[in-house]
């Protein structure tokens, strides 16, 4: 009986099954993290046990196939490769799942931190009778989603405890996602007023005493001061603030300022204007006894809205409902309450782990796109202590901290820019082993093509007899396709494409020198190349190269800004920009009243920590760049030609840049030479004559030489 279930376990009929199951569960999961995000994406299928059953049945196929087809035989190999590859993933990814962790160090300018904030949730109560103490401290997925997979992952518990000779329990009552608050004046504890500007205008919010919450990127406590936190307290009868970092206040009542250093602990004034790390708010008013009901809110401004669990807590026969305030990236304050003789404090939300060295942040750096908002890159000037050795290092987009077994990767900055979010991962051992797995399925596939042994060898022979016979109906369809696609060119195609920039002379253009914003000299074409794959995401367009492209949007800007040449690949953002193709404008991205129309899309993607970032936010953050690639390119930007002579740095210059730099005698050839080569090529392109056009790049190539 047993043989035959392990039999029909490791079946080939079994393999193939899971194999559909496990390709049909990934792909609704991505339609789940579209309309619902990560963490409800994790919990239902990634995190799921069933998941990881069906994980680890399919890792016992793989391994019986090896002794049930011999694939230890010298010409098996290469299959043999792949399964084990196979393995050491699953093994890898199990190291990953269960023992390392990965989460979020802030840090100001000047601090120093040791402290990561975990990227997963927990549900964590001590128990204590002021001699022994009991830690429950468990990770916990919660989600709000509502589906024909709803059986798959419910959110209730309930977790019994023996502690010593009492009976205690904890159990879930329910969970409001992106939680707001309803103010009910007359009974309960103290509670806060807190007023301040959001992306709909004047927001209020409310926080009573024994509680800490997030509200639009800050974290604010009441009873119990936090580190990192604008924490109030009462010192007597006395209601204090203390800030995180230095900040002033501005008395509405007779229009009194002042200032309040870090840390400092000051008396809060009432209906006064306080304003700290790039944020406003004002208390109001305290309300000395008032309750909350809550509900889930709606949230299409992006704010970080705390969740609430409300849980049961039963001792002895007694029971206390706490409504737990948390969230992914948010470390609470705990709620300490008392059942009998025994003390609790409970929390929901993210923890706290410790690195065993220190990284100090010496400074932000922030650069946005020439006359944008939106941020080109940002990086981190860092140190690291540990114990009697130091050393600093740059953090910046592909340039990692790699230290003591933790990656430390640029994140996100605070609204200030006087501070950084670096994303840390401790993951060495299941990244070593996983690339293991990865390199040997790569080997494995790669002799997979060429071994004459193999299945896939046969298929493609017969392919190749089956090739010649196709030969004509391909050329046949290949052609109806081509006449199609031309008929769907728009007039602004017709029109760039009825007179296109000769390929001989843009290639002429393309072997110009540059240099980029690394101080690297390149040839343009280079740089035509990056430019149209970052912005179209093709290496031509409509058959024009890169060449052709970029040197007509450069010549003749106003019609190019009509043409369909930015890519949008995101259904959401497309029906946003009323596009009916994945293809638009550089006009369309702005209103009649020429505002950016991406504006407070992509100041909501970049507020948000990358693993917080829905696709909907990662695609606004790639058009815009997109976008402002395009703008670069028309304002001149990229038009690096023109090194400054005798510069020791040996920095060239762009027509548009700063008139700062002085040129001497060569600065009327500078600013003056691309306008007369544009006016030379559209004599070019209306007599089919390039001679002036090519002895103006002449011209240019000449001062190179000279002076680069």
């Amino acid at each position: 009986m047993i043989n035959k279930f392990f039999s029909a376990l490791v079946s080939m009929r079994m393999m193939a099954f899971l194999m559909l199951l496990f390709f049909v569960a990934i792909g609704y999961a991505t339609f789940i993290e579209n309309d619902f995000g990560t963490i409800t994406a994790k919990a239902l299928v990634y995190n799921a046990k069933w998941f990881e059953i069906l994980i680890l049945i399919l890792t016992i196929n793989m391994i019986a196939n090896i002794n049930r087809y011999k694939l230890w035989r010298k010409e098996k190999w290469p299959v043999l490769m792949f399964h084990i590859s196979f393995v050491i993933i699953v093994i890898g990814a199990g190291i990953t799942r269960y023992i390392s962790y990965e989460g979020m160090m802030p840090i100001r300018e000047g601090d120093v931190s040791n402290l990561i904030i975990s990227d997963q949730t927990y549900l964590q109560m001590k128990v204590h009778d002021n001699s022994f103490q009991y830690v429950y401290d468990k990770p916990i997925l919660l989600h709000n989603y509502e589906g024909p997979l709803t059986f798959l992952k419910s959110n209730y518990f309930k977790h019994n405890i023996d502690f010593l000779d009492h009976e205690v329990s904890i159990e879930y009552l329910d969970y409001i996602k992106n939680a707001k608050d309803t103010l009910i004046i007359g009974q309960g504890v103290p509670t806060l007023t807190i007023v301040m500007a959001g992306a709909n205008g004047r927001e209020t919010y409310y926080l009573q005493q024994g509680k800490a919450k997030r509200i639009l990127g800050l974290n604010y406590s009441f009873g119990v001061p936090i580190p990192g936190h604008i924490n109030f307290f009462y010192e007597g009868e006395n209601l204090m603030v203390q800030l995180p970092g230095d900040g002033q206040y501005m008395r509405m009542a007779d229009q009194f300022q002042g200032t309040i250093k870090q840390d400092s602990i000051q008396p809060l004034m009432l209906r006064s204007l306080y304003s700290v790390m790039g944020q406003n708010f004002v208390i109001p008013v305290v309300h000395e006894k008032a309750t909350l009901d809550y509900f889930e809110g709606v949230n299409p401004e992006g704010q970080e809205l705390e969740d609430v669990l409300k849980v049961k807590v039963v001792c002895n026969g007694k029971e206390q409902i706490e409504e737990l305030f948390g969230d992914k990236g948010m470390v609470t304050n705990k709620s300490h309450f008392k059942l009998g003789d025994l003390n609790f404090s409970v929390s929901y939300g993210s923890k706290y782990y410790q690195t065993p060295f220190f990284v100090r942040l010496n400074d932000f750096q922030l650069e946005r796109y020439p006359g944008s908002n939106s941020p080109s890159s940002f990086a981190s000037e860092v140190t690291v202590i540990d114990g009697e050795e130091e050393f600093s290092q740059r953090i910046f987009m592909n340039n990692i901290l790699d230290y003591g077994g933790y990656r430390f990767f640029q994140a996100s900055y605070d609204k200030d820019e006087l501070g950084t979010v670096l994303s840390v991962n401790h993951d060495f051992w299941g990244t070593i082993i996983s690339y293991l797995g990865y390199l040997l399925m790569t080997i494995g596939m790669t002799a997979t093509i060429f071994s004459n042994k193999t299945r896939f060898f046969v298929l493609k022979k017969r392919l190749d007899e089956l090739r010649d016979k196709k030969i004509v109906t391909t050329l046949f369809i290949s052609l109806i396709s081509t006449l199609t696609f031309a008929q769907d060119y728009n007039e602004v195609d017709s029109m760039i494409l009825s007179n296109p920039i000769s390929v001989e002379h843009a290639d002429k253009f393309g072997m110009l020198v540059v240099q980029d914003d690394g101080g690297r000299l390149k040839p343009f074409g280079t740089t035509s190349s990056e430019i149209l794959r970052k912005v179209s995401r093709k290496s031509n367009y409509n058959g024009l190269t890169p060449n052709q492209v970029v040197l007509g949007m450069m010549q003749n800007p106003y019609l190019w800004q009509l043409a369909p040449v930015i890519k949008v690949n995101n259904e959401e953002l497309r029906d946003k920009l009323n596009l009916e193709d994945k293809y638009t404008s550089f006009l369309s991205f702005f209103s009649e009243q020429a505002s950016y129309v991406l504006t407070e899309d992509v100041e909501v993607a970049y507020a948000k920590k990358p693993a917080e970032r829905n696709k909907y936010d990662k695609e606004v953050i790639a058009v815009d760049e997109r976008v402002n690639i395009s703008y670069m390119l028309y304002n001149g930007t990229f038009s690096r030609f023109f090194p400054i002579p005798n510069d020791p740095l040996n920095k060239w210059i762009s027509p548009t840049a700063s008139d700062d730099i002085v040129l001497g005698e060569d600065s009327l050839f500078v600013y003056s030479i691309l306008p007369i080569y544009f006016q030379s090529l559209q004599q070019a392109l209306s007599d089919d004559n390039y001679n002036v056009a090519d002895n103006t790049l002449e011209a240019i190539v000449k001062y190179q030489k000279k002076f680069g």
